[in-house]
């Protein structure tokens, strides 16, 4: 997981900002294939290190992270360590970006929605999260929890939140809270060459001007008022339903695009105080090797785009950990679409997933 926190305005009520600029934790996964179970696991975990022994090449490597999470870490801990403290820093006004990112059938899903998220009905008053809830379905809940006690506790603070989900897919943002059938695209990429998103509607990233630290801006997405965590809950559902989802040879189930879900938080204090931030979650699709994709045309087609932007954002984290004065944002939509929230010491958080076979 990559996390990035950005201040997005002086106010004396947002804390001081960490000097570190990237936070990199890793999860592993337990066996879950046939030809995992019963596997010698490779790998040894500490705190904040990753240690494989390599037997065919007789060695040990150490790699060493924020976090290090082993496959016995639980939802609730996941959450503790990495959610519930980004939602500290957006309450307290700062952008904050999480990034989840690894191969396809690392489990990235099971960390960010947990088990059958997508068809649990909402919890009704005094029900508790399912054990294997994911971090999304336990941000949403802590949320609207904590701005609610805010609320009951002081009568002058009122707060608003919004939501969108889009999908980088092939090259193109796509809105994915307008159905498929319904939007008015099609003519584009995509279409007859059985790309399931070939008729969803684009949505445009602008500069409002040429300077090179211009903040780009999303046009054209639909944008939705929540007044609860059962709408927001909906939100989040919806947008993941409107991925593009296709089988290949490593997965049935394999996103085809990068979803991005946008949290928006606006908190006023009487008249004279507001703190507007955002909580930002990609889930990137997984990297792939050719043999892993399948002979079918669209999804080598889709493949090659994932890898490429994965490529391009790497090559952007590298810059900002290397404190680059130039950072190349407009090769490629992802890096553009996240370039405002990887700026004036951000803090990102990218979550790596693996198999500790």
């Amino acid at each position: 997981m990559i996390i990035h926190r950005e201040a997005v305005h002086a106010n004396p009520l947002v804390g001081p900002m960490t000097s570190k600029v990237i936070q990199v934790f890793a999860r592993f996964r337990p066996p879950l294939f046939a030809d995992e179970i019963g596997q010698p696991y490779c790998v040894k975990f500490t705190e904040n290190s990753v240690i494989i022994q390599h037997d065919k090449l007789k060695r040990t490597m150490q790699f060493d992270f924020d976090g290090a999470m082993p496959p016995e870490t639980t939802q609730a801990e996941v959450y503790q360590k990495v959610g519930a403290k980004l939602l500290n820093d957006v309450l307290a006004g700062y952008n904050c970006t999480l990034l989840t990112y690894g191969q396809t059938g690392s489990g990235k899903s099971y960390t960010m929605e947990g088990k059958n998220f997508k068809d649990l009905p909402d919890l009704k008053e005094g029900e508790e999260l399912d054990p294997q809830s994911g971090v999304v379905p336990r941000l949403i809940e802590d949320i609207y929890n904590r701005l609610t006690i805010e609320q009951k506790a002081n009568p002058e603070f009122s707060f608003s939140v919004s939501a969108s989900y889009v999908e980088v897919y092939r090259g193109d943002l796509v809105d994915c809270l307008i159905p498929k059938e319904a939007s008015s695209g099609g003519a584009g990429w995509g279409a007859g060459d059985g790309s399931t998103g070939a008729k969803q509607s684009k949505v445009e990233v602008r500069f409002p001007d040429a300077a090179a630290k211009a903040t780009p801006r999303l046009c054209g997405h639909t944008v939705v008022n929540v007044a609860d965590k059962a709408a927001l809950r909906k939100v989040y559902q919806k947008g993941c339903a409107g991925r593009v989802v296709e089988a290949t040879n490593a997965n049935p189930v394999s996103s085809r695009g990068h979803g991005i879900f946008d949290i928006n938080i606006t908190q006023v204090l009487g008249l004279t105080s507001t703190r507007t931030s955002l909580f930002r979650i990609v889930d990137l699709a997984g990297s792939e090797q050719a043999e892993n994709t399948g002979q079918d045309a669209a999804r080598q087609r889709e493949a090659k785009a994932i890898n490429t932007s994965l490529a391009m954002l790497g090559g952007v984290v590298l810059g900002l950990s290397q404190n680059e004065a130039f950072i190349n944002y407009r090769r490629d939509i992802l890096t553009r679409v996240l370039k405002s929230l990887w700026e004036k010491g951000i803090r990102p958080f990218l979550w790596s997933r693996g198999s500790p076979q």
